[in-house]
C-alpha cells in the first residue's frame, strides 16, 4: 500500500532525548547514549516511523541504524494495531535461516513508552523496495531491470514467502498468536473479522461489491488445510532489496497462523492489483500465476486447497483495506471524494476481475 505521510506533531528535541533515554534504560552496561533523528518522524500507513542513529559511549564501532515503529495515535488502516505481536514475530523469526529480517533491540508497552503509544526498535537496513504509485508495472528501478534481473527478484522473493511456511511456528513460540481474535476460530473465524471490518471501513455506507462477495466466502468453506504461520501482507513492496536479492522483510502487522493459501491468494492479488488493476501486463520475466502455483505447490508438498476460495479471499481483503486508504487520503485531503484517481479503484478491478 502506497504510504500516506503526514507531518508529525512530535518536538524533534524532546523526541530525541526521550529515545536516548529509553536505550540506556535498556542497554545500561554500553554508557551514555547519543541519538541523531534523520530528518522529521513521519506518519505512514498502518504506524508512525523513526529514522534515527544512535551511539554509545561504551561501545566500539560506528553508530547504530535504527527504526522506531510507534502504534499511530491519529487515523488507524487497521482496526487494531499490535505491535507487541509484530515484535515477537521478528524475534521468532531472527535465528531462522533465508528468511532476513531486523534484529529487534527492544519494545516498549502502554505503560513503559515515552513516546506515547507502544512502540519498537529494530535495526535500519539498508535497501530499496518497488514502489507502489506509480506501481512497478508501470515505472521504477523494478521496471526498467532487465528480465533476468526480474526473474532473479521474483523467484529469491517467492522462496522467502515459503519458507516462512514451513518454520515451526509452534517451537519458534508463536503458539500464542492462536489465541489472537484474527486467528480463533480457523478460517471461519477469520472471514466474522472480516465482516467487523467491512462494517468499521463502511460506516454506515452501503457497499454493495464488498457485501456480495463477503456473502460468497462465508457460504464458501474450503477443504480445511493444516495452518501455519502466513507473513500476512505478503508481497515484494515489503522486502527490502540489493542487487536484486532481498535483504529484510518487513511488515508484519498482518501475520497470522492460517493455511499457508491464504498467503498465497494475497500475494497473487496483489499482482493483479497492480497489473489489470492498473491496466498494465505482467513484467517480462515475471512466472504466470499456473507456474506461481505449481512451485507453491512443490515446496508445499502438497497441491493447494480450495484456491479458488483464497483468490477471491485476498483480492476482497486488498480491495477493503485500500478503500479504507482512499478514505483516509480523502479525509486529509490529499485527494477530493470521488476523485477518478481514488486508490481504491484498481483494485476494486482487479476484485472484479476475480468475481465476474
Amino acid at each position: 500500500m502506497a504510504p500516506v505521510p503526514v507531518p508529525t506533531t512530535r518536538d524533534p528535541t524532546a523526541t530525541r532525548g526521550q529515545l536516548e533515554r529509553w536505550l540506556a534504560s535498556i542497554r545500561p552496561d554500553q554508557g551514555a547514549v547519543e541519538v541523531t533523528l534523520l530528518g522529521m518522524p513521519r506518519q505512514g500507513l498502518s504506524s508512525e516511523t523513526i529514522l534515527f542513529d544512535a551511539t554509545w559511549s561504551e561501545r566500539v564501532g560506528p553508530p547504530g541504524r535504527y527504526v522506531a515503529r510507534v502504534r499511530p495515535t491519529g487515523y488507524s488502516l487497521f482496526m487494531e494495531h499490535d505491535l507487541e505481536m509484530q515484535q515477537l514475530v521478528l524475534r521468532a523469526l531472527g535465528p531462522v535461516p533465508g528468511i532476513p529480517v531486523p534484529e529487534v533491540i527492544g519494545y516498549a508497552d502502554e505503560a513503559t513508552s515515552p513516546l506515547g503509544a507502544p512502540f519498537f526498535v529494530m535495526e535500519r537496513i539498508e535497501g530499496q523496495a518497488p514502489r507502489d504509485h506509480p506501481p512497478y508495472t508501470r515505472a521504477g528501478w523494478l521496471f526498467e531491470a532487465r528480465p533476468e534481473e526480474r526473474r532473479r527478484l521474483y523467484d529469491r522473493s517467492f522462496d522467502i514467502l515459503t519458507r516462512i511456511h514451513q518454520v515451526d511456528w509452534r517451537a519458534a513460540g508463536l503458539d500464542f498468536m492462536l489465541e489472537r481474535p484474527d486467528t480463533q476460530g480457523g478460517v471461519a473465524g477469520q472471514l466474522a473479522r472480516d465482516g467487523a471490518m467491512l462494517e468499521w471501513v463502511a460506516q454506515g455506507r452501503t457497499l454493495e461489491q464488498f457485501d456480495e462477495v463477503h456473502r460468497w466466502l462465508r457460504a464458501y468453506h474450503p477443504p480445511p488445510a493444516d495452518p501455519t504461520l502466513n507473513w500476512g501482507d505478503a508481497r515484494l513492496g515489503n522486502i527490502l532489496y540489493r542487487d536484486f536479492e532481498p535483504v529484510a522483510v518487513l511488515d508484519w502487522e498482518m501475520a497470522t497462523i492460517a493455511p499457508p493459501e491464504m498467503d498465497l491468494g494475497w500475494w497473487l492479488g496483489i499482482e493483479r492489483n497492480f497489473t489489470v488493476g492498473f491496466g498494465e501486463r505482467q513484467p517480462a520475466g515475471f512466472p504466470s500465476e499456473a507456474e506461481v502455483i505449481e512451485r507453491f505447490e512443490e515446496r508445499l508438498g502438497r497441491q493447494v486447497v480450495g484456491f479458488d476460495f483464497y483468490r477471491v479471499w485476498g483480492s476482497f481483503r486488498i480491495a477493503l483495506l485500500i478503500f479504507r486508504l482512499n478514505d483516509m487520503m480523502v479525509e486529509r485531503g490529499i485527494i477530493p471524494a470521488g476523485s477518478p484517481e481514488g486508490a481504491h479503484l484498481p483494485a476494486m478491478r482487479a476484485l472484479a476481475a476475480v468475481t465476474g
